[in-house]
C-alpha cells in the first residue's frame, strides 16, 4: 500500500500488531504532552512576532509520526476538520463582504492558528496503544510538572522565587504576555506554584 494511500483510512480498518509502531505512537504522545507543559510560554521569532513552540514542534511531531505509520488520519474526524475549517472561511468572507455586521477586524493569524491547532484532531495512533501504557506515560509528564512545582513553592522560604522566565530568558524567545505567573495564597508574601512551566 502507498504512503498516500495508507495515511487516510477507518482507524478501525487499520492493521496494528508491530510493537515498534506501538512505541513510535506512545513516543509522538509524551513528545506533546512534555512539549505542551513545559514549553508552552516558549516561542521562535518570525517577522517581528513570536511563533509558540509547541505548535512547531507538533506539527514536526506529527508529521514524523504520520510518515513512520504511528499515526493515521481518521476519515470521520478529517471531513469534520474540513467541514469547520470551510464554515470558518465563509464567516471570513462574510465579515469582508458586509463588514459593518461586526465590531471587530478578523485575524488571519489567529484563524490560522485555530485551524492548526484543531487539526490535530485528524489524527489518530495507526496501531491499538495499552491504556494502561499510554497513561503511565501521561502520568510521568504530570508527575515531573507535580515535583517541580512542589520544588518551586518550598524554595519560596529560601528567599528563591523563580515563577517566570522573564530576565532569564530573551524575550523574543517567550510568549509569556497573558499568563498569570504570580498569583498570592493570600498567606504572607507567598504565591502559588506554577510548576515552573505552566
Amino acid at each position: 500500500m502507498s504512503i498516500s494511500a495508507s495515511l487516510i483510512h477507518p482507524v478501525t480498518a487499520v492493521d496494528a500488531t508491530t510493537p515498534q509502531a506501538r512505541n513510535r505512537a506512545l513516543l509522538f504522545a509524551t513528545v506533546i504532552m512534555a512539549a505542551s507543559l513545559f514549553l508552552q510560554r516558549f516561542g521562535l521569532p518570525a517577522g517581528g512576532k513570536t511563533i509558540n513552540v509547541v505548535g512547531v514542534i507538533g506539527m514536526a511531531a506529527a508529521a514524523v509520526g504520520l510518515f513512520q505509520g504511528a499515526l493515521t488520519f481518521s476519515r470521520v474526524r478529517l471531513a469534520a476538520f474540513l467541514l469547520l475549517a470551510m464554515l470558518v472561511l465563509a464567516g471570513m468572507a462574510w465579515h469582508q463582504i458586509s463588514p459593518a455586521r461586526f465590531q471587530a477586524a478578523p485575524s488571519l493569524a489567529s484563524l490560522l492558528q485555530f485551524l492548526i491547532l484543531s487539526s490535530f484532531a485528524c489524527l489518530s495512533f495507526a496501531v491499538p496503544v495499552s491504556e494502561r501504557a499510554f497513561c503511565r506515560r501521561v502520568n510521568a509528564v504530570f508527575a515531573l510538572i507535580a515535583i517541580a512545582g512542589i520544588v518551586q513553592f518550598v524554595i519560596q522560604f529560601a528567599g528563591v522565587r523563580v515563577f517566570a522566565f522573564t530576565g532569564f530568558v530573551p524575550a523574543t524567545f517567550l510568549t509569556e504576555d497573558g499568563f498569570n505567573l504570580q498569583i498570592p495564597i493570600g498567606v504572607g508574601n507567598l504565591l502559588k506554584s506554577n510548576g515552573f512551566f505552566m
